[in-house]
């Protein structure tokens, strides 16, 4: 849906829990509830579910947003990347989110489902800590080392996620992992607007792919 050439009768109101409002503003931003999209004859809106309630803003050839309503209302800019993929095959849309070292993890083991809290995936490996150790130890992949966190709470790739529990980083240079900056966690994730989520026994964390900015993801 091209703004211009639509009444703006005919403009999405509502997107779930999120309140769509139209100003003349430099980019879309959220404000709690509300999504402010520019009153702008570049933008293009994208209706991802059925009654917008969650689309794709594009403001011009290299910006688009994600919005809508997840567990809450949301807002976050992807890179523009994205778009051409998306024209190419809109139904695929939400697989390009999943970041590729889930999608690998889910074909080796397609019986497991990983979760998510936003825009923090979350697989659990089907093996317990001491089997990953002795793996580990006997590949000369990397050394395991436990570190408990009891009341500190550590951000999560620079996000508003956090961690509290037990957290191991796998760094770039271990094995099957190798190129992939990694972290394995044990714990409770929290997150503004989210359900918390309980990782029990080791779980294999990545971002959302293709995102414009990864720390200020919303």
């Amino acid at each position: 849906m091209r703004l211009f050439e639509t009444r703006k009768d005919r403009w999405p109101r509502q997107a779930g829990k999120a309140v769509l409002e139209y100003e003349h503003t430099g980019e879309p931003v959220r404000e709690g509830n509300k999504i402010i999209i520019p009153d702008d004859g570049r933008v293009e809106l994208f209706r991802l579910q059925k009654g917008w309630n969650q689309f794709l803003v594009g403001l011009g050839e290299n910006s688009l947003w994600f919005g809508g309503t997840d567990e809450n209302p949301f807002l976050v800019r992807l890179g523009s990347d994205v778009f051409d993929e998306f024209v190419q095959s809109p139904k695929g849309f939400y697989s390009l989110l999943v970041p590729k070292l889930i999608r690998n993890l889910q074909e080796k083991f397609p019986s497991v489902t990983y979760v998510r809290q936003g825009d923090i995936f979350a697989f659990p490996l089907p093996y317990s800590w001491e089997e990953l150790e002795k793996a580990f130890n006997i590949c000369h992949w990397y050394t395991l080392a436990y570190k408990e966190v009891k009341k500190a709470e550590l951000m999560l790739f620079g996000t508003r996620h956090t961690l509290s529990g037990v957290n191991l980083v796998v760094g770039e240079e271990s094995g099957f992992f190798r190129g992939l900056v990694t972290q394995l966690v044990e714990g409770t994730v929290n997150a503004p607007d989210h359900t918390t989520r309980v990782l029990e026994g080791p779980h294999v964390i990545a971002q959302t792919a293709h995102l414009y900015s990864p720390k200020e993801a919303d």
